[in-house]
């Protein structure tokens, strides 16, 4: 049997050689770089220091990976949208960071279907519902992890990367459908969270499935249930949250490439094609298996559809559950 772990050491090691070894930062010196609002060790920086050698061997820029982690992701943000728009700096940015966080501050100095044009999308995940050694190994499932922690209430937190995600939409829907005093838990990224899944200092958390391979079914971290409403290609034995009893659970998220909106119909074209190549490469495909990331290979008309409809989802969500607006 084909084990994730397996596939780490043996396939992936030879498909992902090139991108993850020398060459993560293509041409470092070029000046062109892709901005990333989580730090390094991320599963948004693995993939992005895995496909940027990929798009300088399809025919694309050389660009190196920035990271600037900080205000929940916003100065990566705001440090792309006031880039020059020549083509030379590349926003890379989780769904939530340009559908969510808009109706999670007061004021974000943006709207991404007006400030962005969308260059390519880089794979689709939920989050899953995942609890550390702390919780006992006899609980393998929702409905045996919301009766552990009504009998272990001090253990009620549950971790999220940043205040205002995705997983903290997941939370807040798991305590409306299923009753129970959960309690949002928000980190500044996965490495301290993941800590203290591991530490037992936390017991549970909504994490992205390619966050660590001792996340899985049954693993170190045990994954309970995922946010969407499909099961996760990669895991088809492990049921939805919406399956388990929390009926309104349907969350996924994407990465998605962008330059600013004023950047040159013929610079747009240029990096969209050379992405699309990427994006038909057996390497590629390869990457998103590794991070246990869902192919969608979506142009820039469908991307800019999908940011309109989940911005109004979200901003309808973010109202009805009551979440207080930074400024």
């Amino acid at each position: 049997m084909l084990t994730r772990r397996h596939f780490l050491g043996g396939t992936c090691a030879l498909s992902l050689g090139a991108a993850l070894a020398g060459r993560a930062f293509a041409d470092a010196n070029s000046g062109s770089r892709l901005l990333f609002g989580y730090p390094p060790g991320a599963v948004g920086s693995k993939l992005a220091s895995a496909l940027l050698p990929m798009l300088a061997a399809q025919g694309g820029p050389s660009y190196h990976l920035e990271n600037l982690d900080g205000r929940n992701t916003r100065v990566a943000r705001d440090a792309a949208l006031h880039a020059a728009p020549d083509g030379s700096t590349l926003l890379q940015a989780i769904s939530a960071s340009m559908t969510l966080l808009p109706s999670v501050y007061k004021d974000t100095g943006f709207e991404a279907t007006r400030d962005f044009a969308p260059l390519g999308c880089m794979g689709d995940f939920p989050y899953v519902l995942a609890v550390g050694p702390l919780v006992p190994a006899s609980v393998g499932n929702l409905k045996q992890y919301l009766g552990w922690v009504n009998d272990n209430p001090e253990y009620r937190n549950v971790g999220i990367s940043i205040y205002g995600s995705i997983g903290h939409l997941a939370v807040r829907t798991l305590v409306a459908d299923c009753d129970v005093p959960l309690r949002v838990q928000s980190y500044q990224g996965t490495t301290g969270l993941l800590s203290d899944l591991r530490s037992q200092t936390l017991a549970a958390a909504f994490l992205a499935p390619g966050s660590g391979a001792d996340i899985a079914p049954g693993a170190a971290i045990r994954a309970l249930g995922v946010t969407s409403r499909q099961r996760l290609m990669y895991w088809p034995q492990l049921p939805t949250l919406a399956e388990q009893g929390s009926p309104r659970m349907d969350f996924s998220a994407w990465f998605g490439w962008y330059c600013q909106a004023a950047t040159p119909a013929g610079t747009l074209h240029s990096l969209r094609e050379a992405i699309a190549r990427m994006q038909a490469s057996a390497p590629y495909a390869d990457v998103l298996k590794h991070l246990l990331l869902t192919p969608a290979n979506l142009d820039a008309e469908q991307i800019s559809a999908r940011l309109r409809e989940e911005t109004a989802h979200y901003k309808t969500l973010v109202a009805g559950f009551q979440i207080s607006k930074f400024d």
